[in-house]
């Protein structure tokens, strides 16, 4: 339906963002922002565990005698949708269950969260050169670049030694070309703060949480979702509650976000305004995200033939 006027000083409800046209505008935004990561959850993890053996072979082709590397498993939060995830789609459920299903998955998370995982290494065992050998001199401006960050803050990135050697194996380009670029894209989460921002979405989002509060659902916002499906994930893996509970939990609260997000005009009024935020940040980047989607792409295929 199209948007209806509600009676009074009310929300306005609207299921536009349900429509293929505006659902498909939101999801080719995020593509062309978040390329590969919205196709692949697990490609942050696994771009991780490539770079630090790629790290590991650099160190020890110079000599140095290394532990074996430490491989990361999957992190737990990245099988609860994201912010954006939340705010702008009304998914039939979550996801949480669906993967949660897969017994290796489950599995992974159960071993991460007893401490089972090899997560992070303590360098026990590491040469006293090792972190030169990594990252470059601490003293040579050409091993490292410097982003200025919010609040006038400053965050320093290797690009020097094995760690910059391995940036460029990845993804095909001098780590100081990668890292500019990687800095320069446009962000979802700056993006889909100005699109929340907007006074068309903050009129909305007070109906929607009343909305959800009659459905026994406390959230100021659809952001606040993330919590109850984070607990509902580790109350799984922990054996406190079963995968069907998972499930019937989460498609109900898709069920509410669903009606109250229509309700209210939020869904709709979130949308719209994320699209308009995207084309502004992507238009003004076009060559840095065509640069950047091409850095991933080698990296997608590096990944493959390594598999």
């Amino acid at each position: 339906m199209a948007a209806v006027a509600a009676c009074g000083s009310g929300p306005t409800p609207s299921d536009d963002y349900l429509s293929g046209a505006l659902a498909q505008q939101v999801t080719q935004r995020i593509h062309d922002l978040d390329y590969p990561y919205d196709e692949q959850s697990s490609f942050g993890f696994q771009m991780g565990n490539l770079q630090t053996q790629l790290i590991h072979d650099c160190v020890e082709a110079t000599g140095l005698k290394v532990p074996p590397p430490d491989l990361t498993q999957p992190d737990p939060a990245s099988y609860v949708p994201d912010v954006a995830t939340l705010w702008l789609t009304a998914p039939r459920d979550f996801g949480v269950a669906r993967s949660l299903s897969d017994p290796t998955v489950l599995a992974s998370l159960r071993a991460a969260m007893a401490g089972e995982s090899k997560d992070g290494s303590t360098h026990t065992g590491y040469p006293d050169d090792y972190d030169t050998v990594v990252y470059g001199s601490t003293d040579d401006p050409k091993d490292w670049l410097t982003f200025s960050i919010g609040d006038g803050g400053e965050v320093q990135v290797p690009v020097g030694g094995c760690f910059g050697q391995a940036t460029q194996q990845m993804y095909g380009v001098p780590a100081v070309d990668y890292e500019r670029a990687r800095h320069e894209m446009p962000k979802v989460a700056d993006v889909l703060a100005e699109a929340v921002s907007s006074k068309k979405v903050r009129s909305t989002v007070g109906a929607w949480s009343s909305c959800m509060k009659k459905k026994s659902y406390t959230a100021k916002d659809p952001s606040e979702l993330g919590q109850a499906l984070s607990d509902w994930l580790t109350g799984a893996v922990d054996g406190k509650m079963t995968v069907q509970q998972v499930q019937a939990k989460e498609a109900a609260l898709a069920v509410a976000d669903k009606d109250c997000k229509t309700s209210s005009g939020l869904g709709t009024a979130a949308d719209e305004s994320f699209v308009d935020a995207a084309d502004k940040a992507l238009n003004s980047k076009q060559g840095v995200v065509s640069a950047y989607r091409e850095m991933n792409d080698h990296a997608l295929k590096l990944l493959a033939k390594r598999s």
